[in-house]
């Protein structure tokens, strides 16, 4: 006997069960980022943005106001002096779900320290640079990584895309 899966669903996927709604919503409420959602539940984030957007759990941006570059400097100073969400919403007149959101965002963009492995970086051409310089000197991706603390899966890649260009 095959098992027959609607056209609409794939059979790799799980249905959402009433506690996966309420997990979700709790995190949701909790200030949780989709990509620690993901984590959390064993999803993937596009799974978790799709049913929190279908439950009607909406991020909204307050008042239309997007972070300007001294803006983000300066949440990335707090952040990194440890500054809690609280105080940094207290502080920059945002709420804490925009804080949240925001530190979100900066972490996966590797702007509050290194980005968990295998993260996407955006690289430079400074970037670049310093990874040529460290293969001319012959150092290994370990040290590469230990040095710059990029993740080791970013670097492997960019590596074999600078050598294949070579």
């Amino acid at each position: 006997m095959t098992d027959h899966y609607p056209q609409n669903r794939r059979p790799n996927t799980r249905r959402w069960l009433v506690n996966d709604d309420a997990h979700l919503r709790t995190l949701f409420a909790s200030m949780v980022c989709d990509e620690e959602m993901a984590r959390l539940m064993n999803r993937s984030a596009v799974a978790i943005r799709t049913r929190r957007r279908l439950l009607g759990l909406l991020r909204r941006i307050r008042d239309g106001q997007r972070w300007s570059a001294e803006q983000s400097q300066a949440f990335d100073k707090m952040v990194l002096a440890g500054y809690t969400d609280h105080e940094i919403a207290k502080e920059t007149g945002r709420t804490r779900p925009a804080i949240a959101s925001r530190r979100c965002v900066r972490k996966r963009q590797g702007k509050l320290g290194p980005v968990p492995d295998g993260v996407k970086v955006a690289w430079s051409d400074t970037d670049d640079d310093l990874l040529r310089a460290d293969l001319a000197a012959e150092k290994s991706i370990s040290d590469i990584v230990k040095v710059r603390g990029w993740p080791y899966s970013a670097v492997s890649i960019r590596v074999s895309k600078i050598l294949a260009q070579s």
